[in-house]
C-alpha cells in the first residue's frame, strides 16, 4: 500500500554567468563584476555551491597627470648685471596623458649685491646641426640632429643651458624603401575529389605563394604549388567468365551411338565484389 511520505529535497543549481559590467572607472584600473543566479532549490534542498558574485580587473585609458613644479635649484652665484638666477623642474610629477603642463616659469631672477670681479655666462643653444641620414634602409627609421650648448658656452659659474622639450637632440621618423617581402606558401586546399567510383586513380591539391606573396625584390616560394596523391575507392565489380573447354570425354559405349561430353568452369575469373557470373 502507499505510504503518505514527504517530498524529496532538491538542490539549487547556478544559472549561467551574466555578462561582465562596465568598468568602474574611466581611467586607470578598475573592476567589473558579473553575477549567476542559484536556482531550484525545494524542500530544503542545499544551496549552491561557489560564490554568486565574480569581480575582475578592467583598464580604462591612462589617467591624466597634471605636472607640478619640482623644487627650486640653488641660487647662481651673482651676475655681471646683480642678479642671480635658479630653476626648476615640471617633474613632480611630470604631466602625464592629456595632464595640463606646469603654469609659469623655469627660471626665477632676483637682484644681488655681491657682483662678482669675473662675471659668470650662462650657456645658450647653438644652432641645430643637420639631420643624419635616416638609420635603416629599408622601411621606417629614426632621424637625429643634434646641438651644442656653445652660443656661448657657460664660463666663470654661469648655468648650462635650459633642458627644454627638445634638450641635445631631436629625433623624428623617417621611411626607407621598402623592405624586401620574401614569398610565403599558403596552406593547401583539400585535395579533389577521386575520379573514379571504384578501383584505384589520383587526386590533387594545390597552393598559392601569396602569404605573402614576394614583392620588392623578395624570393619566390620554393617548391612545387601542387601535389598528386593516389586514391583508392571501393573494389570494382568483377564479372565471371568461362574458362577454356576441357577435353571431350571417351564414348559411353563401345558399340552402336553413344554420347561424350566436355566440361568448362565461370573461373577466368570467378566473378568478385558484385559482379555478374
Amino acid at each position: 500500500m502507499v505510504c503518505n511520505i514527504q517530498p524529496c529535497p532538491v538542490d539549487g543549481h547556478w544559472e549561467l554567468w551574466s555578462k561582465w559590467s562596465s568598468c568602474d572607472v574611466t581611467c586607470g584600473n578598475g573592476t567589473k563584476t558579473r553575477d549567476r543566479l542559484c536556482v531550484g532549490i525545494k524542500n530544503d534542498g542545499k544551496n549552491c555551491s561557489g560564490h554568486a558574485l565574480q569581480t575582475g580587473a578592467c583598464h580604462g585609458v591612462v589617467c591624466p597627470v597634471n605636472g607640478v613644479w619640482g623644487q627650486w635649484a640653488d641660487w647662481s652665484v651673482c651676475n655681471c648685471n646683480s642678479t642671480q638666477t635658479r630653476v626648476r623642474k615640471c617633474d613632480s610629477p611630470a604631466p602625464v596623458g592629456s595632464g595640463q603642463q606646469c603654469q609659469g616659469s623655469t627660471r626665477d631672477t632676483v637682484s644681488c649685491s655681491d657682483k662678482p670681479t669675473t662675471c659668470p655666462v650662462d650657456g645658450r643653444w647653438g644652432s641645430w646641426y643637420p639631420w643624419v641620414v635616416c638609420s635603416t634602409t629599408c622601411g621606417p627609421g629614426e632621424m637625429v640632429r643634434v646641438r651644442s650648448c656653445n652660443n656661448p658656452r657657460p664660463q666663470n659659474g654661469g648655468l648650462y643651458c635650459d633642458s627644454d622639450e627638445k634638450g641635445e637632440d631631436e629625433r623624428k621618423g623617417c621611411q626607407g624603401p621598402p623592405c624586401q617581402i620574401d614569398g610565403s606558401w599558403s596552406d593547401w586546399t583539400t585535395w579533389s575529389a577521386c575520379s573514379v567510383t571504384c578501383g584505384n586513380d589520383s587526386h590533387f591539391r594545390n597552393r598559392s605563394c601569396d602569404h605573402p606573396a614576394p614583392a620588392y625584390g623578395g624570393v619566390n616560394c620554393a617548391g612545387s604549388d601542387n601535389e598528386n596523391g593516389s586514391c583508392t575507392q571501393k573494389h570494382c565489380p568483377i564479372d565471371g567468365s568461362w574458362s577454356g573447354w576441357s577435353v571431350w570425354s571417351a564414348c559411353d559405349v563401345t558399340c552402336a551411338t553413344g554420347t561424350r561430353h566436355r566440361v568448362r568452369t565461370c573461373d577466368s575469373p570467378a566473378p568478385k565484389y558484385g559482379g555478374k557470373p
